[in-house]
């Protein structure tokens, strides 16, 4: 085989639109990952690891309430775009764009009032309640419009465009980071919480208006009470409970146990989270695509997951693998203080196999139309990760969250494939009943 033949079957592969795309959110992933290690560096650096476990625990929190921030508007908004790609999208977007925003809009300044509330009552007297709400309306509204943004760029297939305002975000939060620890002799909670506000309210007015620019601008309707809303409704329930079980640990960590054993948890989790890159940028490539080979069924869809389950399961384990060995590296990036957070990286080493081949069985379900039963699953294994860790951290402090998030995981990937083969060989005529 020559050189230049290489060279064409290169080219016919990166033609490919699902291979493009993911290499275009790998790129933005993996870029995006350096700026995050980067921002994250610093800022565990700044704060210590009392604060910095303070923060995240807040933070946690908020990412338990984000998903019902707009009511899966904006997977309402791909769904109906990217399945109608031969008609003329314009006015669909526009109408499925507006509802987006405006539900975002309503939910998120509501949404915030209420955390504020409860975190205060979780966290008493570890961060002042304005610098709390800071953070909170960071992430429930302008993070939450930022990601609309991203879905608007995927449901017309703009995969470039999406990763862009990703890398967006990650630079701005990066700059904030330098900004604490280049300016601030002794920067503390309170400085972070107005300079992530700042940077988060800047990206997420930028993406809407990058989307009205680029797009077209939204059609201002309300809502309506119809049975989207019960379907965006399970995509919500959907993603806060995948986010109760990745976050929820390191709320009840800074409550149960104390902030520094939430500061080395919530470090070695970080960690974890660059594991997933590679499965974030496929997930985000390939969702669209499972609404449109759902659109004949369960067949559909499970069969598009069949291409990608080699690649996912090859990816999880030699994430696994690289954490595991790699972990003693910790202290020399983060400080001395950090050195506990090796043996917890070690023990969450799992976790990007399970996600990975946890993903193509929750796809598969959605892009056929049983998003219902998906979110019914990730309810209960949040549930049980909940109750694991309540039962769980009081003696084993960050062992015990470990525990849960590796139960909670595992039940979870067991559960998604059976329901999926329940819905693969029911009947044609009982699959809807």
């Amino acid at each position: 085989m020559t050189f230049k033949s290489i060279l064409l079957r290169v080219a016919n592969v990166l033609k490919k639109g699902l291979v493009r795309d993911t290499l275009w959110l790998l790129f933005a992933q993996g870029f995006g990952i350096v700026l995050q290690l980067a921002g994250f560096t610093l800022i565990a650096r700044a704060l210590g690891v009392e604060a910095y476990g303070t923060f995240i625990g807040i933070t946690s929190f908020a990412s338990i309430a984000v998903p019902f921030v707009g009511l899966g508007s904006g997977d309402i908004l791909i769904k109906h775009v990217s399945r109608s790609p031969d008609s003329p999208f314009q006015p669909l977007f526009r109408e499925y764009w507006g509802r987006a925003l405006l539900t975002t809009s309503i939910s998120g300044i509501g949404l915030t009032g209420l955390s504020l509330l409860v975190v205060n009552a979780i966290l008493p007297g570890k961060a002042a309640p304005l610098m709390i709400g800071l953070i909170l309306l960071a992430d429930l509204l302008f993070l939450k419009l930022w990601d609309v943004a991203t879905k608007a760029f995927l449901a017309i297939d703009r995969v470039s465009l999406t990763a862009r305002i990703k890398l967006f975000l990650n630079f701005n939060k990066l700059l904030a980071a330098v900004i604490l620890f280049v300016f601030f002799r002794d920067p503390g909670l309170e400085a972070w919480a107005i300079l992530y506000f700042a940077s988060t309210a800047l990206t997420g007015v930028i993406s809407v208006l990058l989307v009205n620019q680029i797009v077209a601008p939204p059609t201002w309707r309300s809502p309506r009470l119809n049975s989207e809303l019960l379907q965006g409704l399970y995509f919500s329930i959907s993603a806060s409970a995948d986010n109760i079980n990745a976050s929820i640990d390191k709320t009840m960590l800074a409550s149960l146990s104390t902030a520094t054993a939430a500061g080395l948890y919530a470090a070695a989790y970080r960690c974890i989270d660059v594991g997933s890159v590679g499965l974030l940028a496929l997930s985000g490539a390939a969702y669209a695509k499972f609404f449109q080979q759902g659109k004949s069924g369960i067949q559909g869809s499970l069969r598009f997951a069949k291409r990608l389950l080699p690649l996912v399961s090859a990816y999880g384990i030699a994430a696994c693998t690289v954490f595991f060995l790699l972990a003693p590296v910790i202290p020399y990036v983060l400080g001395a203080e950090y050195v506990d957070s090796i043996n917890a990286v070690r023990w969450l080493s799992p976790v990007p196999l399970l996600l990975s081949i946890q993903y193509l069985a929750a796809d598969t379900l959605t892009g056929a139309g049983f998003q219902g039963i998906r979110s019914f699953i990730q309810v209960a294994a949040a549930l049980l990760n909940i109750l694991l860790n309540f039962l769980l951290i009081p003696d084993f402090a960050w062992k015990g969250s470990a525990w849960a998030t590796l139960m909670s995981e595992s039940f979870k990937l067991i559960s998604l494939w059976a329901a999926v083969g329940f819905f693969y060989f029911k009947p044609m005529g009982d699959r809807n009943s």
